[in-house]
Protein backbone atom coordinates (compact mmCIF):
# COMPACT_ATOMS: atom_id res chain seq x y z
CA UNK A 1 0.00 0.00 0.00
CA UNK A 2 2.71 2.83 -1.01
CA UNK A 3 0.14 5.31 -0.28
CA UNK A 4 -0.12 4.43 3.33
CA UNK A 5 3.16 5.50 5.29
CA UNK A 6 3.84 2.28 7.49
CA UNK A 7 4.54 1.84 11.08
CA UNK A 8 4.13 -2.16 10.71
CA UNK A 9 4.48 -3.04 14.56
CA UNK A 10 5.72 -6.81 15.50
CA UNK A 11 2.63 -8.86 16.18
CA UNK A 12 3.89 -9.77 19.54
CA UNK A 13 3.94 -13.31 19.13
CA UNK A 14 6.81 -15.53 19.22
CA UNK A 15 6.65 -18.42 17.18
CA UNK A 16 9.93 -20.02 19.52
CA UNK A 17 8.04 -19.34 22.82
CA UNK A 18 5.10 -21.84 21.34
CA UNK A 19 4.95 -25.37 23.01
CA UNK A 20 2.33 -27.51 21.36
CA UNK A 21 0.95 -29.91 24.25
CA UNK A 22 -0.56 -33.42 24.67
CA UNK A 23 -3.22 -34.77 26.18
CA UNK A 24 -1.30 -35.89 28.91
CA UNK A 25 0.93 -32.77 29.53
CA UNK A 26 -1.76 -30.26 30.33
CA UNK A 27 -2.01 -26.71 29.38
CA UNK A 28 0.49 -23.98 29.32
CA UNK A 29 1.09 -20.65 29.04
CA UNK A 30 4.46 -19.02 27.93
CA UNK A 31 5.36 -15.86 27.82
CA UNK A 32 1.60 -14.29 27.28
CA UNK A 33 1.03 -17.67 24.88
CA UNK A 34 -1.09 -20.26 25.46
CA UNK A 35 -0.97 -23.50 23.73
CA UNK A 36 -2.81 -26.87 23.74
CA UNK A 37 -4.35 -29.82 22.64
CA UNK A 38 -7.78 -30.39 23.30
CA UNK A 39 -9.83 -32.82 22.73
CA UNK A 40 -13.72 -34.54 22.46
CA UNK A 41 -14.25 -38.23 23.22
CA UNK A 42 -12.62 -40.86 21.01
CA UNK A 43 -16.42 -42.27 20.59
CA UNK A 44 -17.01 -38.77 19.13
CA UNK A 45 -14.35 -39.70 16.74
CA UNK A 46 -13.50 -35.64 16.52
CA UNK A 47 -10.26 -34.23 17.96
CA UNK A 48 -9.49 -30.37 18.08
CA UNK A 49 -5.66 -28.55 18.36
CA UNK A 50 -6.19 -24.70 19.80
CA UNK A 51 -3.41 -22.44 19.65
CA UNK A 52 -4.24 -18.87 21.97
CA UNK A 53 -1.87 -15.73 21.67
CA UNK A 54 -2.21 -12.54 23.75
CA UNK A 55 -1.35 -9.43 21.99
CA UNK A 56 1.36 -7.62 23.38
CA UNK A 57 -0.37 -4.15 22.48
CA UNK A 58 -3.63 -5.14 23.53
CA UNK A 59 -3.39 -7.32 26.04
CA UNK A 60 -7.37 -7.58 26.25
CA UNK A 61 -7.46 -9.46 22.72
CA UNK A 62 -6.08 -12.96 21.58
CA UNK A 63 -5.35 -14.07 18.50
CA UNK A 64 -6.81 -18.10 18.21
CA UNK A 65 -6.16 -20.63 15.70
CA UNK A 66 -7.55 -24.43 15.83
CA UNK A 67 -7.63 -27.35 13.80
CA UNK A 68 -10.28 -30.11 13.74
CA UNK A 69 -9.82 -33.59 12.95
CA UNK A 70 -13.39 -35.11 12.63
CA UNK A 71 -14.29 -37.23 9.59
CA UNK A 72 -17.11 -34.82 8.87
CA UNK A 73 -17.80 -31.14 9.76
CA UNK A 74 -19.67 -28.20 8.69
CA UNK A 75 -18.15 -24.89 10.79
CA UNK A 76 -16.32 -24.16 13.68
CA UNK A 77 -15.91 -21.82 16.17
CA UNK A 78 -14.71 -20.86 20.08
CA UNK A 79 -17.26 -20.56 23.00
CA UNK A 80 -15.83 -17.91 25.75
CA UNK A 81 -17.14 -17.92 28.89
CA UNK A 82 -16.24 -17.24 32.67
CA UNK A 83 -17.05 -19.38 36.38
CA UNK A 84 -18.71 -22.17 34.47
CA UNK A 85 -20.92 -19.67 31.75
CA UNK A 86 -20.52 -19.53 28.30
CA UNK A 87 -21.07 -15.90 27.44
CA UNK A 88 -19.66 -16.07 23.87
CA UNK A 89 -19.46 -17.44 20.26
CA UNK A 90 -17.00 -16.57 18.36
CA UNK A 91 -16.97 -17.66 14.50
CA UNK A 92 -13.47 -19.07 12.75
CA UNK A 93 -12.70 -18.32 10.04
CA UNK A 94 -11.85 -21.33 7.73
CA UNK A 95 -8.28 -21.53 6.05
CA UNK A 96 -5.54 -23.68 4.89
CA UNK A 97 -4.79 -25.14 8.22
CA UNK A 98 -7.67 -24.43 10.11
CA UNK A 99 -9.83 -21.73 11.38
CA UNK A 100 -8.68 -18.77 13.04
CA UNK A 101 -10.06 -15.36 14.86
CA UNK A 102 -9.56 -12.48 17.44
CA UNK A 103 -11.02 -12.87 20.88
CA UNK A 104 -12.64 -9.30 21.30
CA UNK A 105 -14.37 -7.63 24.11
CA UNK A 106 -12.97 -9.74 26.98
CA UNK A 107 -12.42 -7.30 30.38
CA UNK A 108 -8.85 -6.60 31.09
CA UNK A 109 -7.30 -8.62 34.23
CA UNK A 110 -10.17 -11.22 33.70
CA UNK A 111 -9.69 -15.14 34.01
CA UNK A 112 -11.85 -16.46 30.65
CA UNK A 113 -12.02 -20.30 29.52
CA UNK A 114 -11.77 -20.80 25.87
CA UNK A 115 -12.82 -23.69 24.09
CA UNK A 116 -13.38 -25.10 20.66
CA UNK A 117 -16.63 -26.63 19.00
CA UNK A 118 -18.25 -28.25 15.96
CA UNK A 119 -21.28 -29.16 14.55
CA UNK A 120 -21.26 -33.05 13.09
CA UNK A 121 -24.26 -34.53 12.09
CA UNK A 122 -26.55 -32.36 13.64
CA UNK A 123 -24.76 -32.54 17.18
CA UNK A 124 -22.56 -30.14 18.71
CA UNK A 125 -18.83 -31.41 19.65
CA UNK A 126 -17.03 -28.81 21.88
CA UNK A 127 -13.16 -29.77 23.46
CA UNK A 128 -11.59 -28.71 26.65
CA UNK A 129 -11.39 -25.53 27.38
CA UNK A 130 -8.10 -23.55 27.88
CA UNK A 131 -7.69 -21.14 30.66
CA UNK A 132 -6.74 -17.52 29.36
CA UNK A 133 -6.08 -14.27 31.95
CA UNK A 134 -6.31 -10.91 30.03
CA UNK A 135 -4.11 -8.21 30.72
CA UNK A 136 -4.13 -4.36 32.25
CA UNK A 137 -5.10 -1.61 30.57
CA UNK A 138 -2.52 1.80 30.27
CA UNK A 139 -2.83 3.75 34.18
CA UNK A 140 -2.70 7.07 31.36
CA UNK A 141 -6.40 5.97 30.44
CA UNK A 142 -9.14 7.78 32.83
CA UNK A 143 -10.74 6.13 35.85
CA UNK A 144 -14.21 5.08 34.47
CA UNK A 145 -16.98 5.25 37.33
CA UNK A 146 -20.13 4.09 36.32
CA UNK A 147 -23.66 4.48 37.79
CA UNK A 148 -26.41 2.47 36.42
CA UNK A 149 -26.49 -1.31 36.18
CA UNK A 150 -25.19 -1.25 32.20
CA UNK A 151 -26.37 -0.15 29.16
CA UNK A 152 -29.94 -1.01 28.49
CA UNK A 153 -28.70 -2.32 25.28
CA UNK A 154 -25.63 -4.16 26.19
CA UNK A 155 -22.93 -3.43 23.65
CA UNK A 156 -19.77 -1.49 23.85
CA UNK A 157 -19.05 2.13 22.99
CA UNK A 158 -16.34 3.39 20.64
CA UNK A 159 -14.89 6.15 21.56
CA UNK A 160 -11.61 8.64 22.08
CA UNK A 161 -10.20 10.04 24.33
CA UNK A 162 -9.41 13.50 24.68
CA UNK A 163 -7.21 14.01 27.50
CA UNK A 164 -3.14 13.79 26.83
CA UNK A 165 -2.68 11.38 26.03
CA UNK A 166 -5.41 10.75 23.50
CA UNK A 167 -6.58 7.29 22.79
CA UNK A 168 -8.77 5.27 20.62
CA UNK A 169 -10.96 3.52 23.01
CA UNK A 170 -13.45 0.78 23.47
CA UNK A 171 -15.94 0.35 26.67
CA UNK A 172 -18.39 -1.92 27.81
CA UNK A 173 -21.34 -1.52 29.41
CA UNK A 174 -19.60 -2.39 32.94
CA UNK A 175 -17.30 0.75 31.62
CA UNK A 176 -13.87 -1.72 31.40
CA UNK A 177 -11.95 -0.60 28.66
CA UNK A 178 -11.75 -3.86 26.29
CA UNK A 179 -9.89 -2.27 23.84
CA UNK A 180 -7.23 0.58 23.32
CA UNK A 181 -4.79 2.50 21.07
CA UNK A 182 -2.39 4.83 22.10
CA UNK A 183 -0.35 6.39 19.42
CA UNK A 184 3.64 7.15 20.27
CA UNK A 185 3.81 10.79 19.81
CA UNK A 186 2.38 12.25 22.48
CA UNK A 187 1.30 15.48 20.36
CA UNK A 188 -1.56 13.33 18.83
CA UNK A 189 -5.05 14.69 19.74
CA UNK A 190 -7.57 12.22 17.86
CA UNK A 191 -10.33 14.04 16.37
CA UNK A 192 -12.47 10.74 15.38
CA UNK A 193 -12.74 7.32 16.16
CA UNK A 194 -14.91 4.61 13.81
CA UNK A 195 -14.84 0.71 13.80
CA UNK A 196 -14.64 -0.63 10.70
CA UNK A 197 -17.71 -2.67 9.04
CA UNK A 198 -15.66 -5.37 8.70
CA UNK A 199 -14.39 -5.37 12.22
CA UNK A 200 -10.49 -5.81 11.48
CA UNK A 201 -9.74 -1.90 12.05
CA UNK A 202 -10.03 0.67 14.33
CA UNK A 203 -9.99 3.98 11.37
CA UNK A 204 -8.89 7.47 13.64
CA UNK A 205 -8.75 10.90 12.32
CA UNK A 206 -5.25 12.32 14.01
CA UNK A 207 -4.51 15.87 14.58
CA UNK A 208 -2.04 18.23 16.17
CA UNK A 209 -2.44 21.03 18.67
CA UNK A 210 -4.18 23.90 17.26
CA UNK A 211 -6.52 21.93 14.57
CA UNK A 212 -3.54 21.14 12.37
CA UNK A 213 -4.23 17.66 10.73
CA UNK A 214 -1.76 15.13 10.68
CA UNK A 215 -3.34 12.10 9.16
CA UNK A 216 -6.01 9.17 8.21
CA UNK A 217 -4.72 6.02 10.07
CA UNK A 218 -5.93 2.54 10.93
CA UNK A 219 -5.15 0.30 13.82
CA UNK A 220 -5.69 -3.01 13.04
CA UNK A 221 -8.03 -4.64 15.95
CA UNK A 222 -4.98 -7.20 17.46
CA UNK A 223 -2.49 -4.34 17.65
CA UNK A 224 -0.19 -5.56 15.36
CA UNK A 225 -0.23 -2.79 12.37
CA UNK A 226 -0.47 0.94 12.47
CA UNK A 227 -0.83 2.92 9.33
CA UNK A 228 -0.73 6.49 9.23
CA UNK A 229 -1.74 8.04 5.64
CA UNK A 230 -0.22 11.74 5.99
CA UNK A 231 -3.10 14.84 5.34
CA UNK A 232 -2.36 18.00 6.35
CA UNK A 233 -6.10 19.59 5.92
CA UNK A 234 -8.37 17.35 6.79
CA UNK A 235 -10.55 17.75 10.43
CA UNK A 236 -12.71 16.77 12.43
CA UNK A 237 -14.21 14.20 11.03
CA UNK A 238 -14.90 11.16 8.41
CA UNK A 239 -17.25 8.59 7.00
CA UNK A 240 -16.41 4.80 6.14
CA UNK A 241 -17.51 4.52 2.64
CA UNK A 242 -16.24 0.76 2.06
CA UNK A 243 -14.01 -1.07 0.25
CA UNK A 244 -11.01 0.83 1.79
CA UNK A 245 -12.42 4.23 0.99
CA UNK A 246 -13.14 7.15 3.17
CA UNK A 247 -15.12 10.62 2.98
CA UNK A 248 -13.33 13.18 5.05
CA UNK A 249 -14.13 16.78 5.64
CA UNK A 250 -11.21 18.84 5.00
CA UNK A 251 -9.98 22.58 5.27
CA UNK A 252 -10.56 24.56 1.94
CA UNK A 253 -8.87 27.99 1.51
CA UNK A 254 -9.16 31.13 -0.45
CA UNK A 255 -7.56 34.61 -0.22
CA UNK A 256 -10.33 37.54 0.18
CA UNK A 257 -8.56 40.59 0.00
CA UNK A 258 -5.40 39.70 0.75
CA UNK A 259 -6.45 37.41 4.03
CA UNK A 260 -6.97 33.33 4.18
CA UNK A 261 -10.64 32.63 4.70
CA UNK A 262 -10.51 29.04 5.78
CA UNK A 263 -13.99 27.29 4.39
CA UNK A 264 -14.81 23.64 4.20
CA UNK A 265 -14.75 20.67 1.06
CA UNK A 266 -15.86 17.13 1.96
CA UNK A 267 -13.21 14.67 0.06
CA UNK A 268 -13.19 11.04 -0.56
CA UNK A 269 -9.89 8.99 0.25
CA UNK A 270 -9.77 6.18 -2.32
CA UNK A 271 -8.20 3.03 -0.57
CA UNK A 272 -4.96 3.61 -3.14
CA UNK A 273 -4.65 7.33 -1.50
CA UNK A 274 -6.05 9.52 -4.35
CA UNK A 275 -8.29 12.50 -3.41
CA UNK A 276 -11.62 13.42 -5.15
CA UNK A 277 -13.56 16.35 -3.64
CA UNK A 278 -17.15 16.25 -4.10
CA UNK A 279 -18.61 19.08 -2.32
CA UNK A 280 -17.28 22.84 -1.20
CA UNK A 281 -18.78 25.27 1.28
CA UNK A 282 -17.52 28.03 -1.46
CA UNK A 283 -19.38 26.79 -4.16
CA UNK A 284 -23.06 27.45 -2.16
CA UNK A 285 -22.28 30.12 0.23
CA UNK A 286 -20.76 34.01 0.25
CA UNK A 287 -18.43 34.09 3.44
CA UNK A 288 -20.41 36.51 6.06
CA UNK A 289 -17.61 38.32 7.95
CA UNK A 290 -19.04 38.51 10.50
CA UNK A 291 -18.54 34.08 11.09
CA UNK A 292 -14.69 34.51 10.28
CA UNK A 293 -13.33 34.06 13.10
CA UNK A 294 -9.54 33.22 15.19
CA UNK A 295 -6.42 33.62 13.77
CA UNK A 296 -6.83 31.31 10.75
CA UNK A 297 -9.96 33.08 9.28
CA UNK A 298 -12.15 29.72 10.05
CA UNK A 299 -15.49 30.54 8.40
CA UNK A 300 -17.59 27.18 8.59
CA UNK A 301 -16.06 25.04 11.19
CA UNK A 302 -17.70 21.86 9.63
CA UNK A 303 -17.57 18.88 12.71
CA UNK A 304 -19.60 16.59 11.74
CA UNK A 305 -20.36 14.06 8.36
CA UNK A 306 -22.52 11.01 8.34
CA UNK A 307 -23.15 8.91 4.61
CA UNK A 308 -26.87 8.79 4.72
CA UNK A 309 -28.42 5.15 4.51
CA UNK A 310 -28.87 4.87 0.63
CA UNK A 311 -25.25 6.33 0.23
CA UNK A 312 -26.06 8.76 -2.66
CA UNK A 313 -26.29 12.00 0.05
CA UNK A 314 -23.92 13.21 2.74
CA UNK A 315 -25.22 15.04 6.04
CA UNK A 316 -22.60 17.53 7.24
CA UNK A 317 -23.18 20.04 10.44
CA UNK A 318 -21.77 23.22 10.44
CA UNK A 319 -21.04 25.07 13.43
CA UNK A 320 -20.34 28.63 12.45
CA UNK A 321 -23.33 28.62 10.61
CA UNK A 322 -25.88 26.48 12.97
CA UNK A 323 -26.95 24.38 9.96
CA UNK A 324 -27.09 20.82 9.31
CA UNK A 325 -27.07 20.40 5.18
CA UNK A 326 -28.23 17.33 2.99
CA UNK A 327 -25.69 17.37 -0.08
CA UNK A 328 -25.81 15.12 -3.24
CA UNK A 329 -23.17 13.05 -3.18
CA UNK A 330 -22.94 12.74 -6.90
CA UNK A 331 -23.32 15.88 -8.17
CA UNK A 332 -22.15 18.57 -4.89
CA UNK A 333 -25.37 20.02 -4.92
CA UNK A 334 -27.20 21.38 -1.37
CA UNK A 335 -30.90 18.89 -1.14
CA UNK A 336 -31.71 20.95 1.99
CA UNK A 337 -30.78 23.08 5.16
CA UNK A 338 -31.81 22.66 8.36
CA UNK A 339 -31.24 25.33 10.64
CA UNK A 340 -29.16 29.02 9.87
CA UNK A 341 -30.15 32.14 8.44
CA UNK A 342 -30.52 30.42 4.98
CA UNK A 343 -32.33 27.04 6.04
CA UNK A 344 -34.29 25.74 3.67
CA UNK A 345 -36.57 23.45 5.75
CA UNK A 346 -38.97 25.36 7.50
CA UNK A 347 -39.50 25.70 11.39
CA UNK A 348 -43.19 26.55 12.62
CA UNK A 349 -42.85 30.31 13.20
CA UNK A 350 -39.43 30.98 11.91
CA UNK A 351 -37.84 29.45 14.95
CA UNK A 352 -33.89 28.20 15.44
CA UNK A 353 -33.72 25.88 17.57
CA UNK A 354 -30.27 25.34 17.68
CA UNK A 355 -26.83 26.95 17.82
CA UNK A 356 -23.43 25.89 17.49
CA UNK A 357 -24.11 21.95 17.22
CA UNK A 358 -21.54 19.31 16.87
CA UNK A 359 -22.50 15.69 16.55
CA UNK A 360 -25.80 14.60 15.15
CA UNK A 361 -27.83 11.04 14.39
CA UNK A 362 -30.10 10.42 11.92
CA UNK A 363 -33.33 8.34 12.82
CA UNK A 364 -36.14 7.23 10.51
CA UNK A 365 -37.94 10.96 10.59
CA UNK A 366 -35.27 13.04 10.48
CA UNK A 367 -32.35 13.50 13.07
CA UNK A 368 -30.78 14.01 16.38
CA UNK A 369 -28.50 16.43 17.48
CA UNK A 370 -26.07 17.67 20.09
CA UNK A 371 -27.07 21.52 20.46
CA UNK A 372 -24.11 23.04 22.53
CA UNK A 373 -26.01 26.59 22.39
CA UNK A 374 -24.37 29.84 22.88
CA UNK A 375 -22.26 31.01 26.20
CA UNK A 376 -24.98 33.85 27.62
CA UNK A 377 -27.18 30.97 27.76
CA UNK A 378 -24.80 28.60 29.19
CA UNK A 379 -27.11 25.53 28.28
CA UNK A 380 -26.31 22.51 25.88
CA UNK A 381 -29.07 20.18 25.18
CA UNK A 382 -29.97 16.94 22.55
CA UNK A 383 -32.73 18.40 20.21
CA UNK A 384 -34.54 15.63 18.09
CA UNK A 385 -35.84 16.95 14.71
CA UNK A 386 -38.84 15.89 12.57
CA UNK A 387 -38.15 16.58 8.80
CA UNK A 388 -40.78 16.67 6.12
CA UNK A 389 -38.74 16.98 3.10
CA UNK A 390 -41.90 16.56 0.35
CA UNK A 391 -43.36 20.09 2.22
CA UNK A 392 -39.84 21.41 3.04
CA UNK A 393 -40.69 21.83 6.97
CA UNK A 394 -39.14 20.66 10.51
CA UNK A 395 -40.27 20.42 14.05
CA UNK A 396 -38.35 19.54 17.12
CA UNK A 397 -40.14 16.59 18.66
CA UNK A 398 -38.08 16.33 21.70
CA UNK A 399 -35.63 17.48 23.67
CA UNK A 400 -33.40 16.74 26.61
CA UNK A 401 -31.30 19.11 28.42
CA UNK A 402 -28.99 18.13 31.96
CA UNK A 403 -30.66 18.24 35.34
CA UNK A 404 -29.01 20.89 36.39
CA UNK A 405 -28.04 22.62 33.58
CA UNK A 406 -24.70 22.15 31.73
CA UNK A 407 -22.53 23.84 29.08
CA UNK A 408 -20.76 21.59 26.87
CA UNK A 409 -18.50 24.43 24.69
CA UNK A 410 -17.02 22.23 22.46
CA UNK A 411 -17.80 18.96 21.03
CA UNK A 412 -20.41 16.82 22.08
CA UNK A 413 -22.30 13.60 20.36
CA UNK A 414 -25.74 12.43 20.37
CA UNK A 415 -27.05 8.11 18.52
CA UNK A 416 -30.45 6.56 18.71
CA UNK A 417 -30.02 3.51 19.99
CA UNK A 418 -32.44 0.61 18.89
CA UNK A 419 -34.41 0.41 21.89
CA UNK A 420 -35.23 3.84 21.36
CA UNK A 421 -32.95 5.76 23.86
CA UNK A 422 -30.71 8.15 23.21
CA UNK A 423 -26.82 7.88 24.22
CA UNK A 424 -25.23 11.40 24.92
CA UNK A 425 -21.94 12.54 24.82
CA UNK A 426 -21.18 15.27 26.98
CA UNK A 427 -17.59 15.25 25.51
CA UNK A 428 -15.33 18.24 27.46
CA UNK A 429 -17.90 17.74 30.59
CA UNK A 430 -16.23 14.06 30.63
CA UNK A 431 -19.39 12.11 30.65
CA UNK A 432 -21.28 9.44 28.53
CA UNK A 433 -25.40 8.65 29.26
CA UNK A 434 -28.11 6.75 28.14
CA UNK A 435 -31.19 8.32 28.62
CA UNK A 436 -35.20 7.65 28.19
CA UNK A 437 -37.03 9.86 25.87
CA UNK A 438 -39.06 10.24 29.10
CA UNK A 439 -35.49 11.66 30.67
CA UNK A 440 -35.05 9.06 32.95
CA UNK A 441 -31.08 8.03 32.97
CA UNK A 442 -30.40 4.70 32.54
CA UNK A 443 -26.72 4.49 32.70
CA UNK A 444 -24.18 7.04 32.93
CA UNK A 445 -20.15 6.82 32.94
CA UNK A 446 -18.01 9.45 34.36
CA UNK A 447 -14.04 9.87 33.81
CA UNK A 448 -11.87 10.51 36.41
CA UNK A 449 -10.69 14.18 36.52
CA UNK A 450 -9.14 15.58 32.81
CA UNK A 451 -10.57 12.83 31.14
CA UNK A 452 -12.84 13.83 27.91
CA UNK A 453 -14.59 12.29 24.80
CA UNK A 454 -14.77 12.75 21.70
CA UNK A 455 -17.39 11.09 18.96
CA UNK A 456 -19.60 8.09 20.17
CA UNK A 457 -20.77 4.68 18.18
CA UNK A 458 -23.00 2.17 20.60
CA UNK A 459 -22.17 -1.44 18.36
CA UNK A 460 -24.19 -4.26 19.38
CA UNK A 461 -20.98 -6.56 19.10
CA UNK A 462 -17.25 -6.47 18.10
CA UNK A 463 -17.73 -9.56 15.85
CA UNK A 464 -18.31 -11.56 13.67
CA UNK A 465 -15.14 -12.78 13.88
CA UNK A 466 -12.41 -11.56 11.53
CA UNK A 467 -9.38 -13.47 9.86
CA UNK A 468 -6.52 -12.69 12.29
CA UNK A 469 -3.85 -13.50 9.32
CA UNK A 470 -2.06 -11.35 7.43
CA UNK A 471 -3.66 -8.38 7.71
CA UNK A 472 -3.71 -7.19 3.74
Amino acid sequence: MDAWVSARRAAGIRPSALRRLGFAAGLAGVLGIVSGCTGAAPAQGVAFELVLSVSEAIPTVFTATWTVDAAERNESWLEVGRDGTWELRVDGVPGDDGYSAWLLGLKPETAYDVRPATSVDGAIVTGEPISITTGGRPPTLPEVAIEGESLSSGGFVVTSMVASPSAAVILDGDGDYVWWHVFDDPEYLISSVELSTDRRWMLVLLERPGGFCHGFARVRLDGAVEEIQLLDDAHHDFAELGEGATALLRWDNRTIDADIVRGDRISELGADGSLTDVWSLWDQREPDPALIGGELGDWGHSNHLVLGGDGESYYVSIRNLSAILKIDRATGGIAWQLGGDEGSLAFPDGEKPFIHQHGFDLTESGLVLFDNGDELAGTSRVVEIAIDEEHGTAEVVWTHAAEPPQFCYALGDVQRLPAGNTLVAWSVLGRIEEVTPDHEMLWRADLSMGGGVGYVTWLESLYPAVDAGSGD
